[in-house]
């Protein structure tokens, strides 16, 4: 590793550290603890700091790239909505930690809104959707949320599992590099809430089979380690790292995963923290 690389590394974890030591968890606290229960309300120990990229609009968005962008706000909605509606029935924590991604999985896709000047497709209003097959939706997976705590964790992974599907699909069709790059953020943080559903899940005793992907991919999924190989976007000059964890006196902190999302600086030898997200 030669010395830039080490001070960016140096940075990262500093940063990590501080937000770890502010935040004032130690191991089995914080997000998704070792029993999945937590104390659920409507805010999150989350620590978030979200900008907008500058948008390249010169070139309009394509008729595909506008109606992908009006139904993911709206999905992304969904998952907010119906993960805030379980939280307050279940208090378990691995719901408020994920809306609150979800929520700022929305706040980026209205950048795009707002670099092209189009009206948001989202309604303000909790449960009110426009799309008519996502309101009927929202109305079948809270109601069968709310029958037990296993069948609600389900819920959230059948909900990741149709994103990491739309997502997949999208990307196939869009072009704009802010856009794209968006779109696989909000895919890297739906396989991140797929795990923690199933980890809930596994801590009730149960196991999980695939609901919407094929069993071959939500194995490949679940699979993967925290070590997730970092992304680079050359058109945006932004490196993701999905997922990081903390080791501490020899070992890894439980319940202790964290994105960071960072962007290359005008001198093109430096990279800044603009998104730093504590995962569930």
């Amino acid at each position: 590793m030669n010395s830039s690389l080490k001070l960016i590394a140096i940075s990262i974890l500093t940063t990590l550290m501080l937000n770890y030591a502010v935040a004032g968890n130690g191991p089995g606290q914080g997000a998704g603890n070792g029993s999945g229960q937590g104390t659920s309300g409507h805010s999150s120990s989350n620590s978030t700091t979200s900008t907008c990229p500058s948008f390249s609009t010169t070139t309009p968005l394509t008729v595909e790239e506008v109606a992908s962008l009006r139904f993911m706000r709206e999905e992304e909605k969904l998952a907010r909505d119906v993960y805030q509606t379980l939280a307050v029935k279940w208090q378990v924590q691995v719901f408020d930690n994920i809306m609150s991604s979800e929520q700022t999985h929305m706040d980026q896709l209205k950048c795009v809104f707002d670099a092209y000047q189009l009206p948001d497709s989202a309604s303000t209003e909790v449960g009110q959707f426009n799309d008519a097959k996502l309101q009927s939706l929202y109305q079948d997976l809270t109601t069968r949320g709310m029958t037990s705590l296993p069948e609600a964790l389900r819920v959230g992974a059948l909900i990741e599992e149709v994103d990491i599907k739309d997502l997949n699909q999208a990307l196939t069709v869009i072009q704009q590099p802010e856009m794209r790059s968006i779109y696989q953020n909000l895919l890297d943080g739906s396989y991140n809430h797929l795990r923690g559903f199933v980890r809930n899940l596994e801590q009730q005793g149960e196991g999980y089979t695939a609901q919407i992907l094929s069993n071959s991919e939500v194995t490949s999924i679940l699979t993967v380690s925290g070590t997730a190989i970092p992304v680079f976007d050359l058109d945006s000059s932004r490196l993701l790292i999905s997922e990081m964890q903390l080791r501490k006196q020899g070992s890894i902190v439980p319940s202790e995963t964290y994105q960071v999302e960072l962007h290359l600086n005008p001198d093109g030898k430096t990279l800044q923290i603009i998104n730093l997200k504590r995962l569930q």
